[in-house]
């Protein structure tokens, strides 16, 4: 993989926070609900809107750890 460089990017390093990414700290799945609208106006988790899960399952088979740290690497610059 290469990038064509047209523009130089300079960073402080020595201002920039660490950041770790620990794989095994994130949940391997997550359930999602549409917000609703109470009548006061307020956005509200209740109601009768359906809840769908996501899975990082097959998105981690359908990747390889070089790719991901290429995309990661690629979105930091």
């Amino acid at each position: 993989y290469t990038f064509a460089i047209r523009n130089r990017v300079t960073v402080n390093w020595e201002q920039v926070a660490t950041v770790t990414i620990d794989p095994m700290n994130i949940p391997p799945e997550v359930e999602m609900k549409g917000l609703n609208v109470t009548e006061a106006g307020r956005l509200s988790f209740s109601g009768t809107s359906r809840s769908d899960q996501a899975s990082l399952e097959k998105f981690r088979r359908s990747k390889r750890v070089q790719e991901i740290v290429f995309d990661l690497a690629g979105g930091l610059v």
